[in-house]
């Protein structure tokens, strides 16, 4: 599975953006959480493509009851209460592996 992640804004009458990507963005704060906490063989990767977007890959595999894999983004607390909406854009492409 793969996500092309953008930009994640919230949006009012003037925006404030959460995370920009680009090809010199600190991803340190990103991290990845796979069923494997909870014995399942799914494994993620996040990085920066050549582009300066955030890409999201792995496999996920349903052995051991198992079926997920994902990124999360710890930001520092951002005052947000004046927001009512959430921009999220992003590209994205499925593989799907059978075997």
């Amino acid at each position: 599975m793969k996500h092309l992640i953008i930009l994640i804004l919230l949006i009012t009458q003037t925006s404030m953006t959460l995370f920009d990507f680009n090809s010199k963005c600190d991803i340190s704060n990103w991290c990845i959480v796979d069923d494997v906490i909870m014995g399942g063989r799914s494994n993620g990767d996040f990085k920066i493509n050549d582009t300066g977007n955030g890409l999201f890959s792995g496999d996920v595999s349903l052995e051991n009851n198992g079926g997920f894999s994902m990124v999360q983004y710890r930001f520092d607390t951002k005052k947000v209460s004046n927001y009512s909406k959430v921009l999220i854009k992003l590209k994205g492409d499925i593989q799907i592996k059978r075997k």
